[in-house]
């Protein structure tokens, strides 16, 4: 379907046959946008020329809560196959699965509750490209052992660290906001005397015992990363300008800028407006 320009003010000038059909119902947006040939904004235009988009929003409330009332399950009535069970007959029942059968891949993969894996932490991503524009073998975390604690639910609940497991098992749940860390740094030592539960804070502490330089290089990193991201953004304004907001009027297309929308357009009166956020250059 093609739309034109010139069909606005063909639009307008029939704009109150155009609001009354909507209002009882004997045209819909799309036959309309195809009749006239044109775009829904310009379609509005003429709409809320006519009706204000309070009364707009009541109809089409009204229409969507008639629609479909004389086919719809009426309060306490039952279906008409309420009770009853399919039964294709035949060898069906002998191929059916049965609750809690697995078969194929799945029954490959699956480790029953209580197994323990040792995997390896996710790589920073900083450090995985270094190794690659060195030529380097691609670095890995450190490794660190999880267990199954259940069958049921999301994978990543299924599994939990193995040193929280171990806490638990004798100090019960971990409160909120805590998590168990390994005092001597070696994540694979699961002993409970090595095993402890601290907070954000304390946990940077016990880094910074362990490695003084840590908070150094956090620091530059997020210090390289800030800079990096204020010269894109720099050229970016350089180009296209700075971005501005506006608030353009859904039936005249006169536009506001701001930060918040006008209560009435000046032009027109309306009071429905769309958020839009521009770039121009200067």
């Amino acid at each position: 379907m093609g739309t034109y320009r010139g069909n606005t003010d063909k639009v307008m000038a029939d704009a109150a046959g155009i609001a009354g059909r909507l209002i009882k119902g004997t045209a819909t947006i799309r036959q309309l946008q195809e009749q006239y040939h044109c775009c829904y904004p310009t379609l509005m235009r003429a709409v809320f020329s006519q009706i204000s988009p309070r009364r707009w929003k009541r109809i089409k409330y009204e229409r969507l809560m008639a629609c479909g009332i004389k086919t719809r399950f009426q309060k306490g009535q039952d279906a008409w196959n309420k009770g009853l069970h399919y039964n294709p007959g035949g060898r069906s029942a002998e191929t059916r699965f049965k609750p809690g059968q697995i078969r194929g891949a799945a029954a490959r993969r699956y480790k029953p509750v209580g197994t323990i894996t040792t995997r390896h932490d996710k790589p920073l991503k900083r450090l995985r490209n270094r190794k690659r524009k060195e030529g380097m073998p691609p670095w890995r975390g450190k490794r660190r052992r999880w267990i199954k604690i259940k069958d049921t639910g999301a994978p990543q609940y299924c599994w939990i660290p193995y040193a929280r497991y171990l806490w638990q098992q004798k100090h019960g749940q971990v409160p909120a906001g805590y998590f168990v860390v390994h005092k001597n740094g070696d994540q694979m030592s699961d002993v409970i005397s090595n095993l402890k539960i601290v907070d954000r804070r304390q946990h940077l502490v016990l880094q910074m015992k362990r490695d003084p330089g840590h908070l150094v290089r956090m620091r530059t990193a997020c210090g390289k990363a800030a800079k990096k991201r204020h010269e894109t953004n720099r050229g970016i304004k350089q180009i296209y300008g700075p971005q501005r907001i506006f608030f353009l009027c859904l039936a005249c297309g006169a536009d506001y800028q701001g930060r918040i929308p006008p209560q009435r357009c000046s032009k027109c009166g309306s009071g429905a407006f769309e958020k839009i956020r521009r770039r121009r250059a200067g």
